[in-house]
C-alpha cells in the first residue's frame, strides 16, 4: 500500500504521456475507469498468461507506445497475514510453472519508493485458480509470494521485451476461507479501493514520466521469440 508520499525529487510538470492500464477482466476495467484520468488508456487482456501475452504484444506493436504499463485487478491471498481489500504492489512476480519472473522496472520502482510508495515482496502467477486454503498456504510457504493471479508475471515480461516500464498492482479479493458469494459480495468495494489507489499512483506516474530515461532499441519480433519464456496458460 502507499504511504503519504513525500517526494525527495524536485517537482516535475505533468506530461500528456499516455499511461496504459490493463486488467484481465472487463468487470475490473469497467469498475475502475471512472476513477482514472481521461488521458489513461484502458485495455482488457482476458484471463491467463496466454491471452495477456497475445493482447499486450498486439497493443505494444502499435504506435504510439505507452510511457508506462500498469497491470492491475484482483488477486488471491496466499499469505494469511494479508487482509482482504488490501492493495499490494509486489517488487517481482514469479511464474509457478516455469520458475521465470516478471520484475517491476528498476528505475520506476526507485522513483516511486523515493516518493513514499511501498513496493516489496513477491506475487505468484499460476496457471489455474487456487481454491483450497491448504493449497494457498503451501504456495506461500514454498514461494514466499503474498498473493497470486494468472497474468501479472507475463504482462511484466512482455513489457520488458518492448522496453516499456511496468508494474503490477493488485487488490486482494479472495482467500482460502472465502466462497464465491463472499468474493462477489465484496468485489465492488475492493475494486473501488483499487481505483482510489490507482488515482494517486497515476498522478505520481504522470509527474515521474518526463524525467525517466527514454528507452531505445528494438522490441522483440511479433512471433514467439521472447528471451524470457512465458507460460502459456
Amino acid at each position: 500500500m502507499a504511504l503519504d508520499p513525500v517526494s525527495t525529487e524536485p517537482p516535475v510538470k505533468p506530461t500528456g504521456g499516455r499511461i496504459l492500464v490493463a486488467c484481465a477482466l472487463k468487470r475490473e476495467t469497467d469498475s475502475i475507469k471512472d476513477l482514472l484520468p481521461r488521458h489513461v488508456e484502458l485495455l482488457t487482456t482476458g484471463v491467463g498468461s496466454r491471452h495477456t501475452r497475445k493482447i499486450l504484444i498486439r497493443r505494444l506493436q502499435r504506435s504510439p507506445a505507452p510511457g508506462v504499463l500498469v497491470f492491475t485487478g484482483t488477486a488471491g491471498q496466499l499469505d494469511p497475514a494479508c487482509a482482504m481489500g488490501t492493495v499490494v504492489c509486489p517488487e517481482r512476480w514469479l511464474i509457478d510453472d516455469d520458475k521465470t519472473t516478471g520484475q517491476i522496472s528498476g528505475d520506476l520502482m526507485e522513483r516511486l519508493r523515493a516518493r513514499g510508495w511501498v513496493i516489496a515482496g513477491s506475487g505468484l502467477t499460476v496457471s489455474l485458480p487456487v481454491m483450497r486454503a491448504s493449497s494457498r498456504l503451501d504456495l506461500f510457504q514454498r514461494t514466499g509470494a503474498a498473493i497470486c493471479d494468472m497474468e501479472a508475471a507475463a504482462a511484466l515480461q512482455v513489457a520488458a521485451q518492448f522496453g516499456i516500464p511496468a508494474l503490477a498492482v493488485k487488490v486482494i479479493s479472495d482467500g482460502g476461507d472465502c466462497d464465491f458469494l463472499d468474493f462477489y459480495r465484496n468485489l465492488n468495494k475492493n475494486l473501488h479501493s483499487l481505483g482510489l489507489y490507482l488515482q494517486r499512483l497515476l498522478q505520481e506516474l504522470t509527474e515521474i514520466l518526463p524525467s525517466m530515461p527514454i528507452q531505445t532499441g528494438e522490441a522483440s519480433s511479433p512471433g514467439d521469440g521472447m528471451t524470457s519464456p512465458l507460460t502459456e496458460l
